[in-house]
């Protein structure tokens, strides 16, 4: 029974793992997107918990944008074909793997980002400029894949023009009354 217990164990820190690594990919590509952007400084974001949120909030659209990727992918009818050969089938596999284990850390960080939004601070405006830092980013991710049904993460392109607009309007939004 124990042997039992201690290959569920192993298993369950192996999936722990698995999401640890998974999310610390996310973060850093949002971290590499947030510093190309400029997000924090065009929108004026001076506090540590802000910051925090836009980068959480841009990790949750990363992993979103590569979700509806996969599955576009996963979904399409040619994949039939693909199970058909042996090669292309554990490619296929291995894809819905990987899918499975965003979607696990896409839950994981629905379920803890509006925990943090209510611990900083827990003020009705505090609330309000954490929505307001979770549309303005998730305008610019949109932006950012808007008529290019193949801008996957790593194509995130924006122009300067863009980003300048874009921060002309979000940024008197969260500047101080």
């Amino acid at each position: 029974m124990a042997s039992k217990e201690t290959a569920t164990q192993t298993f369950k820190e192996e999936q722990d793992f698995d999401l640890d690594v998974a999310y610390q990919n996310f973060l850093g590509r949002a971290g590499r997107l947030s510093l190309v952007w400029q997000i924090d400084q065009r929108l004026g974001i001076e506090s540590a918990s802000d910051r925090l949120l836009s980068l959480s909030y841009l990790t949750q659209r990363v992993i979103r944008t590569s979700i509806y990727e996969s599955s576009w992918l996963l979904s399409h009818p040619g994949i039939f074909a693909a199970l058909r050969n042996p090669l292309l089938r554990w490619q296929v596999r291995r894809m819905d793997k990987h899918d499975r284990l965003k979607r696990k850390l896409l839950a994981k960080v629905d379920e803890e980002l509006p925990i943090f939004v209510e611990e900083n601070p827990p003020t009705a405006e505090g609330r309000k400029r954490a929505r307001t830092i979770e549309l303005a980013v998730n305008e610019l991710v949109v932006q950012a894949i808007s008529g290019n049904q193949d801008a996957g993460v790593s194509k995130f392109l924006l122009s300067e023009k863009q980003l300048t607009d874009w921060a002309n309007y979000w940024r008197p939004q969260l500047s101080p009354a």
